[in-house]
C-alpha cells in the first residue's frame, strides 16, 4: 500500500478464490476526509484490484454523499453487492469491475444497507430504514430487516417496526 489505510469487512467468495473488502484511506495532504473503495484480492494473497472509485467518507455525511461499503458475494461468486452510504442504494459489480449497476435505489424515506444474498441467490436480505435521501431522519425514524428479489423488486419488510 502506498499510503496507510485500513482494510475492513473481508468476505470470501463462495468458490473460495477471492476476498472482497472495503479499504479506508486517511486524508491526503490536500484532501481533508477519509476515502473508501471496494477491492478484491486472490484468497492466497497478491495484488489487490480496486473495483470502485475512491469516494469521500466524510465525518458529517450529507444526502449528496455516496461512498461504497459492506461488500458481499452472490452464491455463484459472479457478483459483489454493496451499498452506497449514507443514503442506502444497493449496487452490484462483477469481480472484474464491469457491469456495475443499481439494484435498489435510495429515495426519500427509504434506504437499504448491508446487503446479503439468500443461499440460492434469488433474494437479497438487507437493513432498511426510513431516512434514505431525506436530509434529516424523519420523526419516528426506524430501521428494519427487509428482503427483495435479487433484482431489487418486491421489497418486503420482515420486521415491520412501526413507521416503516
Amino acid at each position: 500500500m502506498r499510503r496507510p489505510g485500513f482494510d475492513v469487512e473481508p468476505h470470501y467468495s463462495p468458490n473460495g478464490r477471492w476476498i472482497a473488502f472495503a479499504r479506508l484511506r486517511p486524508p491526503a495532504k490536500k484532501r481533508k476526509v477519509l476515502q473508501t473503495a471496494i477491492f478484491i484480492v486472490k484468497a492466497r494473497g497478491g495484488r489487490v484490484r480496486r473495483l470502485t472509485r475512491w469516494a469521500d467518507y466524510p465525518d458529517q455525511p450529507t444526502p449528496q454523499d455516496a461512498y461504497p461499503e459492506h461488500p458481499t458475494w452472490s452464491p455463484d461468486s459472479r457478483w459483489i453487492v454493496f451499498n452506497l452510504g449514507p443514503n442506502g442504494t444497493i449496487e452490484a459489480i462483477r469481480p472484474n469491475g464491469r457491469d456495475r449497476h443499481t439494484i435498489l435505489a435510495a429515495r426519500e424515506g427509504f434506504g437499504a444497507h448491508k446487503p446479503w444474498y439468500s443461499p440460492d441467490g434469488t433474494r437479497l436480505l438487507f437493513m432498511c430504514e426510513t431516512q434514505g435521501t431525506l436530509p434529516e431522519p424523519p420523526e419516528g425514524h426506524n430501521e428494519n430487516i427487509c428482503v427483495a428479489n435479487a433484482d431489487g423488486s418486491n421489497v418486503v419488510n420482515l420486521t415491520n417496526t412501526p413507521g416503516v
